[in-house]
């Protein structure tokens, strides 16, 4: 019994022995030695991740030259028909514009933006492949427009020039209010009730109220109210 209790004295020495020598192996093998470094490195991509695409596609949008950057030849026929023909020349907000991009400090980014044009008139008569032909054939202007601009103001840099089409950015007055105006019963469609008309929250238009939509209830927006007014209290801006 005593020589045992004296092996079993002895085996437990060793095995303290052998904890004490290789204890720190084992200690990183069950926790994270890096904590919470490592943990913080994940949170912090996570975070930053998706604002870091959000920059990333306000640039694209900041560096993209957009339609109305382009002029539109207008054109009165003997009928009195408005003609409206899109061209591949910039506007003078165009050459602006491409001078606040060309102006960038520390330099300018060297890609920049065309937006594909949707002003070429759709003829639901003719081929979808004419269509199509005369949206790259103006497209193709506007690009090699941007680039001799470029190359003129900034000779000392090459620049990429790409078509895209993003979507719509921003909203305008008439834009916002009119679908409920045209969708009875959407959500939102209490914004007509409550305004009466666009024309009613239009500052300078004058608006006083006018007919309510058909099927809507309730009173609307007295005498325009401070939307609109009687046409006096909204100055054209």
């Amino acid at each position: 019994m005593k020589g045992f209790i004296s092996r079993a004295a002895i085996a437990g020495l060793m095995s303290a022995g052998l904890i004490s020598v290789t204890g720190c192996h084992k200690y990183d093998e069950l926790v994270d030695p890096c904590w919470p470094a490592r943990w913080n490195a994940i949170a912090r991509y996570e975070t930053t991740t998706p604002f870091n695409t959000q920059t990333n596609n306000g640039l694209v949008l900041e560096q993209t030259v957009w339609d109305h950057h382009f002029v539109v030849d207008e054109k009165r026929l003997d009928d009195g028909t408005l003609v409206r023909t899109p061209t591949g020349r910039l506007t003078a907000g165009g050459r602006a514009h491409l001078d606040v991009l060309i102006r960038r400090r520390p330099a300018p980014v060297q890609e920049v933006f065309v937006q594909t044009t949707h002003t070429v008139a759709f003829d639901a008569d003719k081929p979808t492949e004419v269509y199509k032909a005369a949206i790259d054939q103006l497209d193709a202007e506007r690009r090699e427009a941007v680039r001799q601009y470029l190359t003129v103001m900034r000779p000392d840099v090459t620049f990429s020039i790409t078509t895209h089409d993003p979507s719509p950015q921003g909203f305008t007055g008439p834009g916002v209010i009119m679908p409920p105006l045209s969708y009875p019963g959407e959500p939102g469609f209490i914004m007509a009730d409550l305004y009466n008309t666009p024309r009613a929250t239009l500052g300078g238009v004058g608006g006083s109220g006018g007919a309510r939509p058909a099927g809507s209830s309730g009173g609307g927006n007295p005498g325009g109210g401070s939307s609109g007014g009687g046409g006096s209290s909204g100055g054209g801006h």
